[in-house]
């Protein structure tokens, strides 16, 4: 601190259910990364109250998003 940081982020893997997301932050500028993170998403039927499967069009748009295929 003070420092101006850029952040990076991109899907890893989609499951069926679930996404695995990695993070990374360099401050800006530069190469220079200062911290990672991993994450698991998992997508949720609130209604039913358990995992649902990853929508077709969310899978698409990342999928377009996203230089390494995914696994599906």
């Amino acid at each position: 601190y003070p420092a101006t940081l850029e952040v990076g982020v991109r899907v890893k893997k989609i499951g069926s259910s679930s996404m695995q997301v990695e993070h990374a932050l360099f401050y800006a500028g530069t190469q220079e990364c200062v911290a990672t993170a991993r994450a698991v998403v998992v997508w949720f039927d609130f209604k039913n109250q358990r995992s649902a499967k990853v929508p077709d069009s969310l899978r698409a748009a990342i999928t377009a998003l996203e230089v390494l295929p995914l696994e599906q």
